[in-house]
């Protein structure tokens, strides 16, 4: 799992964010694994004061869309670890 910048988080898939995430998450980290095959994203609630993360993966077409995610973590480091753990085996099975 390699750090990228948002810039290049948004190149990639920007599009498939929901627009109201800005109202109400703080995106803090981009990833991507497998040549950028698939990406991730870690966030703070704003509201809640808890974190996320999600992955994104390649759909038929080769578009970027949401796969998977957790909500309600305590720590960015628990949900960077929740995210590494998914998106190293989801690249060795899709």
């Amino acid at each position: 799992m390699k750090l990228i910048s948002q810039r290049r988080f948004n190149a990639l898939a920007g599009y498939a964010k929901l627009p109201e995430t800005v109202l109400f998450m703080q995106e803090l980290s981009w990833f991507e694994e497998g040549g950028e095959t698939l990406l991730g994203m870690v966030g703070l609630d704003i509201a809640d004061n808890d974190y996320s993360a999600a992955v994104f993966g390649r759909d038929a077409r080769g578009r970027f869309r949401f796969v998977h995610g957790l909500v309600s973590m305590s720590t960015q480091a628990e949900a960077t670890l929740w995210l590494r753990d998914r998106l190293v085996p989801w690249k060795r099975n899709h």
